[in-house]
């Protein structure tokens, strides 16, 4: 009888627990109310996750390529505690093209702190990278990050086809990736109290396409007033894969899409009737359409970039002019690059030998496409390689022994994606920035490392998010942190945070950090290098001056001479 009364006392205990739990994962916001669930964060504090929150109307039918409508309210409890579904999507980065994901997939996850009375918590919204083509929230967990006092949201937006293909009209406008984002930040705005958060004090932070993203939001008539900080790694409006598109070349891709897919003939077909085709075919259809859209490899990076949406429409614009907006200066950016990205494109070559010599063979033609000078005529073209030839090699002229050196296109690579952002800062500065940007540069040699080479050959693209999000349980399962790994993680979720909190990463003393400064020019500034110096220092964290400065100018010359720039052209 003792024995069937305790666990009739147990059963009791672990019904009164789950009550207590569910009333404190229990959440009403605008739509109706969502049930969470528990996570616990590095150090052990306890997270209320809420994952896959609709946020949106599905993007299907009629809907589609068109921007984000509001959410038809549920009125049961929405069971908020699964790993959402991708965006429609292929990885052009593993070469096989597979199309994974749903176009029925505009969510958003909550990760916020035991709520606190009276406390409200500063916000942190992630957008993912990978090229407008790829990628999702998943990966980006709150283990790390939600060791501090700040709330953390995370979401999915359309991508590729789906997200930016454009007819330069109001049929099909494009930017709807972009808009989705926008969208989150409203829903922020209008819900993130109901978690403990304050909506005045939210940072937009994102890495690659996610970085050149929030830049976008920065300038955005869409985004003003909805954020209050800016953090980008990797990305901002000056790469060259993430400048908006020329004019007349998105619609071109449009009709390309619409005529693969049966929905035209030639270019003159009425746009109207074409996206009305369009909004009936698969979506899988398109994806697989989008897999057709490289000249070699995986180039262009980026084969649908955001549009001006400088024509008449029907929705609210994304970006209308090819001008900076005014209050874009006085927000706070913290922005950085890692000191190998272009390990990225050619990491893998130098495991495949066969690769690297197609590349040397088809050298003067897949330069243009890579770095988005293909539209000059071919006589700028051949100049611009020569240039680069003789910058990164020494020779005008490459042979395959030049091309056996590492180091002049990983440097390449680094440069002519994602060195845009020193154009970037110049801008800003130009235009009235002072005492509100921070710059870093990433150099750390860790146990894991997005290069896909197998002798370590520098700080790869995303490499710098490993210390921030738990991605080693997602890509690196058996790699173990080093002392080194776990010091950079205490230390730049804190300074990163900080910045959320006080649009400072360094607003006092934090043990082996020296004060960041701020800069406003980009011929004399400091700046903080993080990581190990790629293992041949103990030191983590060192104040420098100038990196990249003369690789920084020669782009920026480039740009200007031959008009690469088409953020500011007419």
């Amino acid at each position: 009888m003792k024995i069937i009364s305790l666990i009739f006392f147990s059963i009791f205990l672990q019904l009164c627990t789950t009550y207590e739990e569910i009333d404190e994962l229990l959440v009403e916001i605008n739509s109706g109310k969502i049930l969470g669930r528990a996570l616990v964060s590095n150090s052990g504090r306890t997270i209320r996750a809420f994952t896959g929150i609709p946020y949106a109307a599905p993007p299907i039918g009629n809907l589609r390529f068109k921007q984000a409508q509001k959410v038809t309210p549920w009125n049961n409890t929405f069971i908020a505690q699964n790993k959402p579904a991708k965006c429609l999507q292929f990885n052009p980065f593993i070469r096989s093209f597979v199309i994974e994901g749903q176009e029925d997939c505009l969510t958003l996850n909550v990760f916020a702190p035991q709520e606190i009375e009276g406390k409200k918590f500063p916000v942190i919204v992630w957008f993912h990278g990978g090229g407008w083509t790829r990628g999702d929230a998943s990966p980006y967990g709150p283990e790390y990050l939600l060791d501090h006092d700040i709330i953390l949201v995370s979401g999915e937006y359309r991508v590729g086809a789906l997200g930016f293909l454009s007819s330069e009209d109001k049929n099909v406008p494009g930017n709807f990736g972009l808009k989705d984002q926008a969208f989150i930040l409203k829903w922020v705005q209008e819900n993130i109290e109901k978690f403990g958060g304050d909506k005045n004090s939210v940072t937009i932070w994102g890495e690659s396409a996610g970085g050149a993203s929030i830049h976008y939001h920065m300038y955005s008539p869409m985004s003003r007033g909805l954020f209050h900080r800016a953090i980008s790694h990797s990305g901002s409006l000056y790469n060259c894969w993430s400048d908006p598109t020329r004019p007349g070349v998105a619609r071109k891709n449009f009709y390309r899409f619409a005529i693969e897919a049966d929905c035209a003939k030639s270019e003159n077909d009425n746009t109207e009737e074409v996206a009305d085709c369009m909004r009936k075919i698969e979506a899988e259809k398109l994806t697989e359409i989008s897999t057709r859209s490289y000249f070699w490899d995986n180039d262009p990076v980026v084969p649908l970039q955001p549009v001006i949406e400088s024509f008449d429409m029907e929705e609210e614009p994304f970006i209308k002019e090819r001008t900076f907006a005014n209050h874009s200066v006085h927000i706070p950016w913290l922005i950085g690059m890692n000191s190998e990205e272009g390990l990225l494109k050619v990491g893998a070559m130098f495991n495949d030998r066969n690769f690297l010599n197609e590349l040397h063979q088809k050298w003067n033609e897949i330069l243009p496409h890579s770095f988005y000078y293909d539209h000059l005529d071919n006589s700028q073209q051949v100049e611009i390689t020569k240039i680069l030839n003789e910058f990164y090699f020494g020779n005008e002229t490459l042979s395959e022994t030049t091309m056996s050196d590492p180091k002049g296109l990983i440097d390449m690579w680094t440069d002519g994606w994602f060195i845009g952002i020193f154009e970037s800062l110049k801008y800003r500065f130009e235009n009235g920035a002072r005492d509100n940007t921070f710059i870093f540069h990433f150099t750390h040699k860790s146990t894991a490392s997005f290069s896909m080479a197998n002798n370590f050959l520098g700080t790869c693209h995303v490499d710098d998010l490993i210390p921030l999000f738990q991605l080693r349980k997602s890509f690196y399962y058996s790699s173990v942190p080093t002392r080194h790994d776990k010091e950079l993680t205490e230390k730049m979720t804190k300074m990163w945070t900080n910045f959320a909190t006080f649009g400072n990463p360094t607003p006092e003393n934090i043990l082996g950090i020296p004060q960041w400064p701020t800069i406003n020019n980009i011929t004399s500034f400091k700046y903080l290098q993080i990581g190990n110096e790629n293992g041949k220092t103990e030191s983590l964290f060192q104040l420098k001056e100038n990196y990249y400065i003369e690789r920084a100018e020669l782009w920026m010359n480039l740009r200007n001479h031959f008009k690469l720039n088409s953020w500011e052209s007419d």
